[in-house]
């Protein structure tokens, strides 16, 4: 039997899938005190996600008791979001009978799923996590604080009259895992989703089920008083629900109609999408779609720790810091990760911001020493005099000390809007140095720090001094003739590099803009014959059929990984460069000859890469 890819065995894994598995601990782990449970993240899981979501990414995490029906509202959910029925039907999330367990870490399902208003872009990850109760304390806590920091909205299934005492614990020890974590804008929405609900009701002895508002039922949820404990538990009760309501950022209510009858059933080849969309299941349809639109409401998954709305985390990303956060938490039962999310957000401001504005920073210190100085010395044939020297010298200076001071402004005023949301609109240019740094001052410190390594890199480019000290050493050659012809040379070889400088530049801001901009195109793998499933999707800005050379353009992968170069079959085949998602070509570099989609012989190809940008530009303008 031959060994199958991982492509093949992608394509045949339809349904859920496990995400985080809960590593099983040894007699003698258990004994050791210091031991910490670990979790262990499904790498196919991960290439799912980073190959075929697309970026925004809304993600639903139901959590509950045993037996509360979470891992059913799960498949209701997928089926809810499917626009066909699959033949045969795609494998569900795993439901128990009531108090028998069978999720076992989190799953996840396993293909994008799509906004029900065709206009909204992203995919919708669903996933379902290992009931409450059936952890140890800090597995439970690890677990529910993954879920917590991946996802957009926390759905905590209820069946019960109240939010009991044992789910208040264990909320209380997910969210008190953040009590010494800085980072803003981290958790998600908490939705306590009532089943079996058609209206909100209070159990009054007398008068039976009382309809009330959504806002009562939460108040009357939340009660923490009980005439059978102790005024001591009453208490130790409230304040862990003082702390919860004041923690997170939203708590809502959802109620979600009687289940049907033929929903009941268990069996995994169930046809959930035909039977929510009969006559007989209409309430409870009706009910579940206006749950799904509260919870995708919130436009999607942002990068954790930032306040701009609009800065989504993409698929990549994701899973990285997915893997980054179990091996986090695999190290300390009590992990803070906020160096771990800062890291990411000033992946995105070096990647986003720094480069460009470094490039632009060269571009324009080079430009002023050629056109400003290098203009004025080309038309003297005499050496300068000492006066005249330090004259020129102290002109570069101050044109450096200028231009470094806006361009670190810059990046601080983009950082601010773009990347941290500290600021609504982008600022102006700042007044002075002093306004300059307090504005610094109020970003995170490892983007101070990064701020002053910029500073070091900037007055260590010494290209333009460089270029006038080479134009005062040929004032002193005396043959006029060999002068003048060295100062074009000279010329002629500074004005190269400021149009590499200005290219890198447009280079820097093209791929900027094209993340931001670019269509989202299905491309590579092609939908099922069998049940009509779409295939994956990936950003592109440009493809071969759009080219004017015909072979030549750029490809973009969601993720932020590029190809630049020639195709052929519409593969990689031929000369051109790979860029890597953290902005890196690898080490050696992935620049040369490609087949089918593999380097097999490094060699130079500038040429052709710039070549390829310039087809990937015409064919943008005219085609996306």
């Amino acid at each position: 039997m031959t060994e199958q890819t991982n492509d093949q065995q992608m394509d045949e894994q339809h349904g859920c899938i496990q995400l985080i598995r809960c590593v099983p601990a040894t007699d003698k782990e258990r004994k050791d005190s210091r031991y910490v449970p670990k979790l262990e993240i499904n790498e196919q899981a991960q290439k799912i996600i980073s190959e075929r979501f697309e970026s925004p990414i809304s993600i639903i995490t139901y959590v509950g008791k045993v037996g509360v029906g979470k891992s059913k509202l799960a498949s209701l959910t997928v089926e809810a979001l499917h626009k066909t029925s699959a033949n045969p039907p795609l494998r569900p999330f795993r439901s128990g009978g009531a108090g028998t367990p069978v999720t076992h870490g989190v799953w996840m399902w396993s293909e994008p799923l799509r906004h029900p208003d065709e206009e909204q872009q992203g995919s919708i990850l669903v996933l379902d996590c290992e009931g409450m109760g059936e952890l140890d304390e800090y597995t439970g806590g690890n677990l529910y604080l993954f879920c917590l920091i991946m996802s957009t909205v926390f759905a905590v299934v209820l069946r019960a009259v109240r939010v009991d005492r044992y789910l208040y614990d264990q909320l209380y020890h997910a969210l008190r895992r953040f009590k010494d974590m800085r980072t803003p804008d981290l958790l998600p929405s908490l939705y306590l989703v009532a089943m079996d609900m058609p209206a909100f009701i209070r159990s009054d002895p007398e008068m039976g089920d009382v309809p009330i508002s959504k806002d009562q039922w939460l108040e009357e949820i939340f009660s923490n008083k009980s005439s059978t404990l102790p005024h001591h538990d009453n208490d130790s009760i409230q304040s862990r629900y003082d702390y919860i309501t004041g923690l997170l950022p939203e708590i809502d209510a959802i109620n979600i109609d009687y289940l049907p009858r033929k929903l009941v059933n268990n069996n995994e080849t169930l046809d959930i999408h035909t039977i929510l969309r009969e006559e007989s299941s209409k309430e409870f349809y009706t009910s579940l779609q206006a749950a799904i639109e509260k919870f995708l409401s919130n436009s999607g998954k942002r990068l954790p720790g930032t306040k701009q709305l609009s800065l989504f985390i993409r698929p990549a990303e994701l899973t990285a810091l997915m893997s980054d956060l179990i091996d986090a938490l695999n190290e300390n039962k009590m992990s803070n990760a906020d160096t771990l999310i800062n890291r990411y957000l000033l992946t995105r401001f070096m990647n986003e911001i720094m480069e460009q504005q470094i490039a632009e920073f060269q571009e324009k210190l080079l430009e002023f020493a050629d056109h400003t100085l290098g203009d004025a010395l080309s038309k003297r044939q005499k050496p300068e005099t000492s006066n005249e020297i330090h004259t020129t010298d102290n002109q570069m200076k101050d044109e450096r000390d200028r231009l470094t001071t806006k361009y670190l402004g810059v990046m601080i005023r983009l950082a601010r809007y773009q990347i941290y949301g500290l600021d609504t609109i982008l600022s102006n240019d700042y007044v002075d140095i002093n306004e300059q740094e307090k504005a610094l001052l109020e970003l995170p410190r490892s983007v101070q720090e990064k701020i002053k390594d910029i500073r070091t890199q900037m007055n260590g480019y010494q290209e333009p001094e460089l270029f006038i000290k080479k134009m005062h050493e040929n004032l002193v050659i005396d043959d006029l003739h060999r002068q003048q012809e060295e100062q074009r040379e000279l010329l002629k070889e500074v004005k190269k590099k400021i149009e590499n400088k200005r290219d890198l530049v447009y280079r820097e801001q093209r791929i900027n803009d094209s993340l931001k901009l670019a269509k989202p195109v299905r491309i590579g793998l092609a939908p099922c014959s069998s049940c009509g499933r779409s295939g994956g999707a990936v950003n592109y800005v440009h493809w071969k059929k759009h080219c004017p050379s015909k072979q030549t353009g750029v490809l973009r992968r969601c993720d932020g990984m590029k190809y630049e170069g020639q195709f052929r079959d519409r593969k990689i085949f031929g000369l051109g460069l790979l860029t890597f998602t953290d902005g890196s070509h690898g080490l050696p570099r992935n620049e040369g000859h490609f087949e089918n989609n593999k380097l097999v012989r490094r060699e130079k190809c500038t040429d052709i890469i710039r070549k390829a940008i310039t087809c990937a530009d015409k064919a943008k303008v005219q085609h996306i």
